[in-house]
């Protein structure tokens, strides 16, 4: 048993650390304090954008770095993980500030002129101005921000929206793709299980082999060798069970 116990013990060590729940900053680093704003991506010692994920509606976190509300289609600079915004998973401070007719403590509702092209406003008239602006893609591979650690590898799913965006009228986009952003706890869960179950099947093994020999001690010599020619480990019983009908499963 202690054997086992090893085993398990060397894969436990193995699997990712605990998440930890971020912080999140307003660009002028004032620590939010609204717990529906969470991070992005959740794992540790990865920044990511601050989108409204907590809440009965709520945001979609874009590739580029924007929460999108599709409760009234309308698009949002709001946090950073970040306290200095310096992460590459981040938009600039700057992005919407207060010079930028946006807001340096708070969020900024922010206009999509079409393309990558968006300007922070409530409505298009920003578009015709000189203060519309490119976003690009923000999120970069996990692991490759210099804040990392060998404890950032994958311990929870977070799921970024990247747009494809069309048509001409700024307000949204047409459609749009789901891409995932780190492993998944499925991972660990998934090592987890199968360490139990070769711990299990160890055990079994061990448990099993030490009745056989029990009686196999417990019988005259007389009956010994006709009890072990007409017995078999269980992995080598090759009785055909009778074929069961097929059954077809629908698609959701």
């Amino acid at each position: 048993m202690s054997r086992i116990q090893s085993i398990i013990g060397y894969f436990l060590l193995l699997l990712p650390s605990p998440i930890v729940m971020a912080t999140c900053y307003a660009p002028d680093g004032i620590t939010l304090s609204d717990p529906r704003y969470i991070p992005c991506i959740g794992i540790q010692n990865e920044f990511s954008m601050c989108c409204r994920l907590n809440d009965s509606n709520p945001d979609q976190c874009w590739s580029n770095g924007l929460c999108y509300w599709p409760a009234e289609n309308q698009y949002y600079r709001n946090f950073c993980s970040d306290q200095s915004w310096e992460s590459p998973n981040c938009l600039p401070k700057t992005t919407c500030d207060d010079a930028a007719r946006g807001s340096s403590n708070g969020t900024a509702q922010v206009v999509w002129c079409g393309n990558d092209s968006y300007c922070c406003g409530t409505n298009n008239d920003c578009c015709t101005s000189d203060q519309a602006f490119s976003l690009k893609p923000t999120l970069v591979a996990i692991g490759s921000n210099s804040n990392s650690t060998s404890s950032s590898t994958a311990t929870v799913t977070a799921t970024v929206t990247e747009s494809v965006e069309g048509g001409s009228d700024g307000t949204g986009a047409s459609s749009k793709k789901n891409v995932a952003i780190g492993v998944g706890v499925g991972v660990p869960l998934g090592v987890l299980s199968v360490v139990m179950l070769g711990a299990g099947y160890l055990w079994g093994r061990n448990i099993t082999r030490a009745r056989y020999e029990a009686v196999q001690q417990a019988l005259p010599e007389g009956q010994m060798h006709a009890f072990e020619a007409n017995s078999k480990p269980i992995y080598e019983v090759s009785e055909a069970l009778p074929e069961l009908p097929g059954s077809g499963r629908g698609s959701a």
